[in-house]
């Protein structure tokens, strides 16, 4: 069966290769066009009457009619959704929401999957997401195992329609020959207990010939560990065959220490940007790690608002290196919708975006505008310098008082403790310096505002516990890296 498959695929891959290729020189074409059908399919949707969907041609016709929106603005749609209404913001009825509170809210958010969206946006990426790897090696052989996916789990409610985190919704709804291909089974796969989830991967996957790794890196290497833990041998003598993880949510720097030791220097990583509100993103250069193509015919058109201008512009307009905020139209029914990522675009010929971080996870209480990527390209030369590991972190705000300057703090659950806590915070306190140059004109002593980072080593198992009591285990949960107040550094705290 899994030759077969193989054999069907590798027809797929060429076929689909040639149009990703297209992306170059049609970027525009494409995304214009993409705009057309949406707007076409949803012209006669309650939302799609209120702004006059059937009359408009174009882009700055789009643009001036239909309004920029977050979540709270479309919430009072969704809900009713939920409840069963169609042709609410999309055409056809939407059985299944994705269930997520993102990294900087507490209140969970309900993100429309459509049937459009699902197979044309989430499980197309996943295709391509194959596609692309195995056209930059050509001798893989990631289809005649398994992947072990990480998924989170799905509520049914009485009265609502189903709901879950996206890697749940879409384990529920895959098709046969993904299926064939992947591990565990879903019967495991979306059990909502973390303790009873983990336990029967571990009991399952250590007995597979697995190929492939695909999930958030906190919480798959969190399972790697539990299978080592089982096996009490390393993990390349039970995957011999094991060659690449696909990995999303996260950076995977923090973590890249962990893994090497974990699965050895050979293995290869390939980042995604997947998320509730769709597929986005894919690594089609093992060599760029964190650049990913942007994938443009997915049923979903791209806008982009410039991080300091505040100008608003598509993907034929874009500036190397510029960051802008991702705005996207989907055939979910997501329109304008500002999902609160922020991207760095690495190139154009073809479009390569970089996540650096998201408009409400950064620290700016003194103007030195620290983002997500800053932090981590800084700590991963910290951890090399001192030979440390870390497994987790997130920063905040030091403010300041007439007793004591202000600053940042950083907590810090280590896998391997710098030999001296104050050299690691000093070299820290360096590179953020080096890559921020907003934040090493705060550290100026003749500016007097900011002090040096002051990091608190937290006991092992401190972020799973938050974590937990936060009701965020497994899935796409991640851990939020950096907040502009101290209330993730609070809540912390109080579990201590």
């Amino acid at each position: 069966m899994i030759r077969v498959l193989r054999k069907i695929s590798n027809y797929f891959f060429i076929k689909r290769m040639n149009r990703i290729h297209a992306f170059n020189a049609n970027a525009s074409v494409i995304q214009n066009n993409t705009l057309m059908n949406l707007l076409e399919q949803a012209k006669n949707t309650e939302y799609g009457q209120k702004y006059n969907f059937e009359s408009i041609t174009n882009l700055t016709a789009f643009q001036r009619m239909v309004p920029l929106v977050s979540y709270e603005d479309v919430e009072s749609y969704i809900i009713r959704m939920r409840r069963g209404h169609s042709n609410i913001l999309w055409s056809d009825p939407v059985e299944f929401f994705s269930k997520s509170s993102g990294t900087t809210g507490s209140i969970s958010k309900y993100i429309p999957v459509s049937y459009e969206s699902l197979h044309n946006c989430h499980y197309m990426g996943g295709k391509d997401m194959i596609s692309l790897y195995v056209y930059q090696f050509p001798q893989s052989r990631i289809l005649f195992g398994k992947t072990f996916a990480l998924a989170g789990s799905l509520d049914v409610e009485q009265g609502q329609a189903v709901s879950g985190d996206v890697s749940a919704v879409l384990t529920y709804n895959l098709p046969v020959w993904a299926k064939v291909l992947k591990t565990p089974p879903q019967d495991i796969a979306l059990l909502s207990d973390w303790e009873e989830k983990s336990r029967k991967i571990v009991d399952t996957i250590s007995q597979e010939d697995i190929r492939a790794l695909a999930g958030a890196p906190a919480w798959v290497l969190a399972i790697l560990k539990k299978v080592q833990k089982k096996v009490n041998q390393p993990l390349k003598n039970i995957w011999p065959n094991l060659e690449v993880f696909f990995y999303g949510g996260t950076s995977i720097s923090p973590f890249r220490e962990e893994f090497a030791e974990l699965l050895g220097p050979k293995m290869r990583y390939v980042s995604i940007y997947n998320a509730s509100e769709g597929f986005f993103g894919i690594q089609d250069d093992v060599s760029r790690e964190g650049e990913m193509l942007l994938m443009l015919d997915y049923d979903i058109f791209y806008e982009f608002i410039h991080r300091k201008s505040q100008e608003i512009f598509t993907v034929e307009n874009l500036v190397v290196g510029e960051v802008y905020e991702i705005i996207i139209t989907t055939s979910g029914g997501l329109w304008r919708y500002r999902i609160g990522d922020l991207v760095q675009i690495v190139s154009l010929d073809p479009i390569r975006i970089r996540i650096v971080g998201r408009t409400k996870q950064y620290i700016n209480v003194f103007g030195e505008e620290l983002m997500v990527h800053n932090a981590e390209d800084a700590l991963r030369v910290a951890c090399k310098k001192t030979n440390a590991t870390v497994h987790e972190f997130t920063a905040g705000p030091i403010f300041q008082t007439k007793k004591q300057q202000g600053g940042h703090e950083w907590y810090i659950e280590f896998e391997k403790q710098p030999q001296s806590l104050g050299e690691f915070a000093g070299i820290l306190d360096e590179e953020l310096c080096k890559v921020n140059s907003d934040y090493n004109a705060k550290r100026n002593p003749a500016m007097n505002i900011l002090q040096k980072v002051s990091v608190k080593s937290l006991p092992a198992g401190t972020f799973f516990s938050w974590m937990s009591s936060r009701n965020k285990l497994g899935g796409q949960n991640k851990v939020p890296r950096l907040s502009n107040d101290r209330s993730y550094l609070d809540s912390i705290d109080s579990l201590l």
